[in-house]
């Protein structure tokens, strides 16, 4: 049944459904209204109150008539008559209205729109008007009761923002209510707002005294004064504090500090992202906020996002989570090992509890899925803010990263009640950031509050507060607010050009000569300073700056105290290196743009070469690499740029993966997913190819050059390939293979051999595998590159065991772990290399059905990397040993092996070998009598075979789904599980797992097959 909707303040309407009930005449409706509030009536009651002249048989008549025309135009019985002298609204109706929330406890503070039948008028019948009027003021006073009820309450619990409410809403039903002027008045003042505060007093006083010719009372009026005294106190001590002038923004502050109180008390709050233009005082209200709360109770981690670091992932978060290493060491928090060693492997400069990433990962450790870091990142945070409350900081996010925004969404939807996030953004930001904005704001995870420019009155009276001994002429302040449009940055740069009396002509002033007077008084030497520091995008270490300057330090300490005196340059948060940066990224701006192209040139390279000397040649220079970027760059040395954008873009690009590479998988997408998106990837990819065209373009023809394009061709190489792009990048890797040739760079070379070598396993070419194989094996005997002759070696042993040559294959995989043993550190630099041959050497014994002696060296393999950090390769010899005790009829142990390869799986993203795992976890299930989770498993199975297209595993499923259809015909609670999922006969099974596992070398498997056939066949 459809339900009505009566809305009875404001403009009254009926609605059923969507649909507008529009009644035949204003009588038949005010009927309506009367019996639906009353809930009954007499019909004698209703005959008086709308057609009082007619006698009484007319009356009742009409009533009736009213009833029945009523009742049309409903379209159902809302108004019944139980008897010829009672009419009464019928309860089995369903009914929303908004007079019934007003009486309701929870929802009645927005059902009062207005005046009960507002606007409503029947002509000349003063019995209904009456009604009208009375029910009006009842209803009123209702409404007003429970706001001052409410008010009385929220006042004592301090809820400041509901009281402010409430007052309005009592302003709004009467205009003239005095008491709810000082409502608001008291709670805004409570809120800091004092400014908002006399504006409510002055309208009031304007209004009493137009409309009414009165001024407010005494009560009034002495809050008045008690709210202006405290405001003039309070504004005057913020401004004359020191060199950090602060006005006005009450009300942005209250938003931050009320949520932040809600935070800490563990009630209902909003994380909170300021919005402005640049200069608009974005950060001096951070700081602000910073400075009202006790500081000894929470953890503050804080961030920059900067421009210069736009394209480099993760790089915001890399000053988080150094912060959160000194927490770990201050505190001595146990984290586990394996979540350290996943953040050091994509921040490998911070380190946990003394534990050091390794210095040389293997290519496979070095690759983890954006999945895998978010909740590891997730986790570290979630620890820390057990020990105390936490709030997390980022500063300008609109030049953040795709990936470290992500990572702040994630964490921001995920971390519930443990952490406060402050955002800082300008305005103008791009649809990404548009996004997440209207993201946490739905999810209900954040406010924002946006920083407007002062108006012209309040540069004014920003002015005039902060000058209290100077009087100038109105023009002057005319001027102020000219010149800045009423930014924040601006107006206080005027403000302290004018406090400190420098020297200038203030009425032809300009902005430009407004900074250039900050600097007025700096010596010669401090100058020198602040051009080295303006060349830094972030801040710049004591060190660094002594090295360029050639100061002796405490020389250069002394500039520093003094520049950091007149607020010119603050210290940075480096517990490490003593560092400083400008205090406003306009002052650096400034200073940068003040010196000559050819300085900052100079500048720029010395720095450039003074980061190269910090590179350590391992993982941890990646934080190094984006400042290298940036200064060669900015120098003009577009060869070093590339070098070390070409270095960035190997780490941060997934394409290493390639002990059991998955390359493509048949749908134009990779089977492993990358820790970068696709269009990231492809942008890093464009970048660099814009500097390498840069380079030939200036006709640079060095060695290096070369280099940098043979590097950056099998980079994209192995990226195109393994995104189904295979003949843009084999053509990319022989072009690469051939340059690298010509300047004789073997090592590539050999890297080129290895592509082209897994490009022959995923295509199953096995001439492709071979020819490569052979070729990059002679080379790496010839030039001696011992490492890629073991590879090499172990790749001919994979190719051996494809075309069912086991002996040979056997014999060139123990010559690959014999060779490994004897280079320096192989057991850390090579480990997954040894343990993928050992993982072969047990399939060599599996495809010949010796499966006790296979699990003997799948436990080798996966003992070499089980202390290191888990991969893909982990999982695959998990699933391996699984599948060989399977085999052997140990289930308990199969399922155990099974079990720890789907913890690695869930943690690296990885799907190489996990239909596998799914399928015989299928088998497990079914034998242990869970027949329905039996039934998800081998779903997730086919799900995986399907994505990975490998012929090996979708024949697995079928031999696996055929044991279970043959299982079938003997067990009817397994048949009514899997009957409509498994509908094809036991022959389709067998005839298509024996076709695709053809393709591999599996007899065992076949062998089962075949014997479910001939049985299918008897």
């Amino acid at each position: 049944m459809d339900h009505l909707s009566v809305r009875l303040f404001s403009t009254p309407a009926v609605f059923k459904g969507e649909k507008r009930i529009v009644f035949p005449s204003r009588k038949i409706e005010a009927l309506f209204y009367y019996v639906f509030v009353n809930k009954e009536a007499t019909r004698e009651e209703l005959a008086s109150l709308l057609w009082p002249e007619a006698d009484q048989q007319t009356g009742r008549k009409n009533v009736r008539n009213g009833l029945y025309y009523m009742k049309k135009t409903i379209d159902m019985d809302a108004i019944i008559s139980p008897n010829k002298s009672i009419v009464m609204f019928n309860s089995n109706v369903k009914v929303d209205s908004d007079i019934e929330k007003l009486l309701s406890d929870d929802e009645w503070i927005d059902a009062y729109t207005g005046d009960f039948l507002q606007g409503f008028i029947v002509k000349d019948e003063e019995a209904l008007e009456n009604w009208i009027l009375e029910s009006r003021e009842k209803y009123r006073s209702i409404y007003v009761q429970k706001l001052y009820e409410k008010i009385k309450r929220d006042f004592k619990s301090r809820k400041y923002e509901s009281v402010e409410k409430c007052a309005r809403r009592l302003i709004e039903v009467d205009e003239y209510d005095e008491k709810a002027y000082r409502v608001l008045i008291k709670v805004l003042a409570e809120m800091s707002m004092y400014s908002k505060a006399v504006d409510v007093y002055d309208k009031l006083y304007e209004k009493l005294k137009k409309d009414l010719g009165i001024v407010p009372d005494v009560k009034t009026r002495t809050l008045y004064n008690n709210v202006k005294k405290k405001r003039s106190n309070i504004e005057i001590y913020e401004i004359k504090k020191d060199k950090k002038i602060f006005y006005g923004r009450q009300q942005e502050l209250f938003i931050l500090s009320s949520n932040y109180i809600n935070f800490y008390n563990g009630d209902g709050y909003s994380s909170v992202m300021v919005v402005g233009e640049a200069g608009i005082g974005k950060t001096t209200l951070k700081d602000k906020f910073l400075e009202m709360i006790e500081k000894n109770d929470i953890f503050i981690l804080e961030s920059n996002c900067y421009q210069a670091e736009e394209e480099f992932p993760l790089r915001p978060w890399s000053g988080i989570l150094t912060k959160v290493a000194d927490i770990v060491e201050e505190k001595n928090v146990r984290i586990p090992s394996s979540l350290g060693k996943i953040i050091q492997s994509f921040f490998p400069s911070i380190g946990f509890n003394e534990e050091k990433s390794e210095d040389h990962l293997d290519s496979e450790e070095n690759i983890l899925k954006q999945k895998l870091v978010e909740e590891s990142i997730i986790s570290l945070i979630k620890q820390i803010s057990g020990i105390k409350k936490t709030i997390i900081i980022f500063d300008d996010i609109q030049w953040m990263d795709n990936l470290s925004l992500k990572l702040l969404a994630g964490m921001m939807l995920h971390l519930g009640k443990e952490v406060f996030f402050l955002i800082t953004c300008r305005n103008g930001f791009s649809q990404r950031i548009a996004n997440f904005i209207a993201d946490m704001i739905r999810y209900g995870r954040m406010k924002k509050v946006e920083l407007r420019r002062f108006t012209k009155e309040e540069v004014i009276d920003f002015a005039k507060k902060a000058l209290p001994h100077h009087s100038f002429k109105d023009d002057i302040y005319e001027k102020i607010y000219k010149e800045t449009e009423g930014n924040t940055f601006f107006i206080v740069e005027y403000i302290n050009s004018l406090r400190e009396n420098r020297e200038m002509d203030i009425t032809s002033a300009r902005i430009n000569d407004i900074l250039k007077s900050r600097f007025i008084g700096v010596s010669e030497d401090g100058f020198k300073i602040l051009n080295i520091a303006s060349v830094f995008f972030d801040d710049i270490s004591l060190d660094i700056l002594a090295e360029i300057s050639g100061m002796d330090k405490l020389k250069l300490l002394d500039i520093l105290d003094d520049l950091m005196k007149r607020f010119i340059i603050k210290e940075s948060n480096n517990k490490i290196n003593p560092s400083f940066m400008f205090t406003h990224q306009k002052l650096r701006e400034f200073i940068y743009n003040m010196q000559s192209a050819s300085r900052r040139q100079i500048l720029h390279n010395r720095i450039g070469r003074l980061f190269e000397n910090d590179l350590t040649g391992d993982n941890k220079d990646i934080a190094i690499y984006p400042k290298l970027i940036y200064h060669f760059s900015k120098c003009g040395d577009i060869e070093s740029a590339l070098k070390y954008s070409i270095k960035l873009a190997s780490f941060y690009l997934d394409i290493n993966h390639e002990l059991f590479p998955i390359l493509y998988d048949g749908n134009g997408q990779s089977a492993n997913n990358s820790f970068l998106s696709y269009e990231d990837s492809c942008k890093y990819l464009s970048n660099i190819e814009e500097q390498l065209a840069k380079l030939k373009e200036m006709h640079v023809d060095t060695s290096e050059a070369k280099k940098l394009e043979v590097a950056f061709y099998h980079m994209k190489g192995r990226y195109l390939i393994r995104h189904g792009q295979y003949e843009q990048g084999i053509e990319l890797i022989k072009e690469m293979i051939d340059n690298s040739l010509s300047i004789g760079d073997i090592g590539y070379v050999l890297k080129g051999y290895r592509q082209l070598t897994y490009y022959g396993i995923q295509t199953r070419d096995m001439k492709v595998m071979k020819d490569n194989i052979e070729i990059g094996l002679n080379m790496a005997k010839e030039y001696g590159f011992d490492a890629d002759v073991c590879m090499f070696l172990r790749l001919y042993g994979l190719y051996k065991i494809m075309i069912k040559d086991y002996y040979h294959a056997e014999d060139l995989l123990n010559q690959c772990i014999d060779k490994f043993y004897f280079i320096e550190n192989s057991e850390d630099k090579y480990c997954m290399h040894i343990a993928a041959a050992y993982s072969y050497l047990g399939d060599i014994r599996r495809y010949n059905m010796k499966f006790e002696k296979a699990l003997e060296y799948y436990d080798i393999a996966i003992s070499l990397c089980e202390h290191k950090m888990e991969g893909g390769s982990l999982a695959v010899f998990c699933t391996n040993a699984g599948q060989a005790a399977y085999d052997t009829g140990d289930y308990i142990r199969a399922k155990s092996y099974f079990l720890r390869a789907f913890q690695i799986y869930n943690k690296v993203d990885s799907i190489w070998g996990r239909a596998i795992a799914e399928g015989y976890m299928t088998l497990i299930l079914i034998a242990e009598g869970h027949y329905k989770e039996a039934l998800e498993s081998l779903k997730r199975a086919d799900l995986y075979s399907r994505q990975i297209k490998n012929p090996y595993e979708i024949g697995l499923i079928y031999r696996i789904k055929a044991e279970i259809k043959y299982r079938m015909e003997k067990n009817s609670q397994l048949s009514d599980v899997f009957y409509d999922y498994l509908h094809f006969d036991l022959k389709t099974y067998c005839e298509e797992g024996i076709k695709f596992l053809e393709c591999g070398n599996d007899a065992y498997q076949i062998e089962i097959l075949n014997m479910f056939m001939n049985n299918y066949d008897a």
